[in-house]
């Protein structure tokens, strides 16, 4: 952690920006299938954390390019992603006072963020 200099903060500003943009993508298309199928709560709710946990494994794994510090990078970017999607889609929607935060949604991110980080650094780009 004693490298914690300008590529460190690249590769989690990176790996944010894919998942962000991925998650922008993946809601737009979620909502036309919402609208048109009329799906139930529960099933909105579990495509929403699948849709989280893709976005923030592929940014992790694409944005990631600096092999040190996956563990802490992951954690970072999995912990900013699931705040900063609560402040974009809660001021898309018009208010932050409506807008409901769920620890579920930050272990799972955290979760996913670490693994993602982990297999990047020992696994990928060997």
């Amino acid at each position: 952690m004693k490298n914690m200099g300008k590529a460190f903060f690249a590769d989690i500003l990176r790996s944010l920006f894919y998942a962000l943009l991925l998650s922008f993508a993946t809601v737009l298309i979620f909502a036309v299938f919402v609208k048109t199928f009329s799906l139930s709560e529960k099933v909105i709710v579990a495509v929403n954390a699948g849709l989280k946990t893709l976005c923030i494994l592929l940014g992790v794994l694409f944005g990631l390019k600096d092999r040190q510090s996956g563990f802490l990078k992951g954690f970072l970017i999995g912990g900013l992603y699931i705040a900063l999607t609560f402040l974009i889609f809660g001021l898309m929607d018009g208010s932050l006072q409506d807008a409901r935060f769920s620890i579920f949604d930050l272990l799972l991110g955290l979760a996913v963020g670490v693994i993602g980080g982990i297999i990047k650094v020992n696994i990928f780009d060997k």
